[in-house]
């Protein structure tokens, strides 16, 4: 990949959770024939979203580098928030704004709060942020203003709670509204500035396959309540394609690419890890009076204020820059006996020790008795492993998490375990009935998608076992730029623009 584009440039369509056998399927029910469209024409490939474990696919695409080097191993931190300030790697776009390459990024994960760069950016939030009307969310902070004025309303993220049919008909109807503004933003700025490299994420996907995978399985025929819902999903695949094909469509000569930071299948159950752990004899729950009442405190001040906040605070700075750095904290307090605990997890990737337990044994020992306990974890419907791989803090692999608990693991794709403690259940496994809608009824899978097409690009000696910080190196390339040598991705063909 030598030469650089010559009056070329570079749009990618960002999937967050794009599942290549759903994206078939919507093709094949002619829902998506833009996309269709790019697939006949281009390179379809899967690409490793992990890396060399788990890790932030998007954290490896910006930075073309494995979570061991940029230091993001899940979607939060344990005790934090993954930011823009959390990354300290080079980002993608920067190395094309030192060559002088304008970009324009919108939606990606991560990027809140915006930092400058050659160009113009709408930042995504990523998981576990909640947006508030007075965040400034673009670079140039002006931009939201001019963003409102030319393309209209703009929604910065959609969340969802709990409720019935017409709620989550909603929800997907405003997940069609954000994927609406947000391609009429994209189209605005290429359209206005003509940035050389044009990124948008679209994060729809990810929510709805959370939320309703099983109305997107095919041998799943919903109910006549379920229905409209489904009706409504597909509009939004529907919507998607159409913002797909309107930004390809804007330049003409660009080379496009369609990549997922990972992608999708369904939850067999959810794993309630600490009551599994006080199975074991590691961890002791508070009784469940005490537990209601201190839930029920929590709550009731945390509302208030709120309530406050948005009432009589947010328009003066310091308080707005308190409420920005409430956002970066994530404060779990777990209903347990902290005297008595010996180890518990308070996150979705590990277990920590409680060092401050009197009855705590040799924490070496105390290790490898909760590595025992985690690796013996098994389905007992189908005798299947649970965890598939554990970590110690002090391995090479989390070196950079200085907060992260002592012991991670990965998990089954086919189970979502979780630190969360429902009161008055004791259950480890609670697996998932087909005809709920929930979230959590589908969850993530290693294998993401990378799509790419345009005018004159030949692909020759395609790279095999594709990983995600391919594709930066490979933008780069596309650039005429060589990928920095600490970066892991490689570009993932000899490539010729014509």
């Amino acid at each position: 990949m030598g030469q650089s584009i010559d009056k070329k440039k570079v749009v990618v369509v960002g999937i967050d959770g794009g599942e290549i056998t759903v994206l078939k399927r919507m093709i094949d029910k002619g829902l998506m024939p833009n996309l269709g469209s790019i697939m006949a024409r281009g390179h379809v490939m899967d690409i490793d979203t992990y890396v060399s474990g788990y890790g932030q696919g998007w954290a490896s695409f910006m930075t073309g580098k494995s979570p061991e080097k940029h230091g993001v191993f899940y979607w939060n931190l344990y005790t934090r928030l993954v930011t823009s300030e959390t990354l300290k790697e080079k980002l993608l776009w920067e190395f094309l704004g030192e060559k002088g390459i304008k970009s324009c990024v919108i939606n990606m994960s991560y990027t809140y709060p915006p930092k400058p760069l050659n160009g113009y950016m709408i930042s995504g939030m990523g998981s576990g942020l909640s947006a508030s009307k007075d965040m400034k969310v673009t670079y140039p902070e002006e931009l939201m203003e001019e963003i409102k004025r030319e393309a209209g309303n703009y929604i910065i993220a959609c969340e969802y709670k709990e409720g019935d049919v017409n709620d989550h008909v909603k929800l997907v109807n405003d997940l069609i509204r954000m994927t609406e503004y947000r391609t009429k933003a994209c189209l605005h700025i290429m359209e206005k500035y003509s940035p050389e490299f044009a990124l948008i994420v679209f994060r729809g996907a990810d929510l709805i396959q959370h939320c309703f995978w099983n109305l997107l399985e095919p041998v799943f025929e919903p109910s006549e309540i379920n229905k409209p819902l489904q009706k409504a999903i597909e509009a939004y695949y529907q919507e998607l394609d159409l913002g797909i094909g309107r930004i390809f469509d804007k330049y003409g000569n660009s080379i496009n690419m369609v990549v997922s930071d990972h992608g999708f299948g369904p939850v067999k159950a959810i794993v309630y890890l600490n009551n599994y752990l006080e199975q074991c004899g590691f961890l002791v729950k508070q009784h469940e009076a005490d537990s209601k009442k201190k839930v029920n405190i929590i709550r009731a001040c945390k509302n208030a204020l709120k309530f406050i906040y948005r009432k009589f605070l947010k328009n003066i700075a310091v308080f707005r820059k308190l409420n920005k750095l409430r956002t970066k904290i994530i404060g779990i307090d777990l209903p347990i006996e902290k005297n008595k605990t010996i180890a518990y997890s308070n996150t979705l990737f590990g277990v920590s020790i409680n060092k401050q337990s009197p009855i705590q044994q040799n924490l070496e020992e105390t290790k490898k008795n909760v590595i025992k306990c985690l690796q013996e974890l098994k389905d007992p419907a189908t005798n299947e492993k649970v965890i598939t791989k554990v970590y110690l803090k002090e391995d090479s692999y989390a070196k950079d998490l200085k907060d992260a608990p002592e012991i991670m693991f990965e998990v089954n794709e086919k189970y979502l375990v979780t630190y969360e403690m429902p009161l008055g259940n004791n259950d480890v496994f609670k697996y998932m009935d087909k005809e709920e809608t929930a979230f959590f009824t589908g969850s993530h899978r290693q294998s993401g998608i990378f799509i790419v097409d345009g005018n004159g690009l030949e692909i020759s000696e395609m790279k095999k076992d594709l990983n995600i910080t391919d594709v930066f190196a490979t933008i780069l390339s596309l650039f005429g730029i060589k990928a920095p040598n600490d970066v892991d991705g490689h570009p993932i063909s000899k490539t010729q623009v014509h």
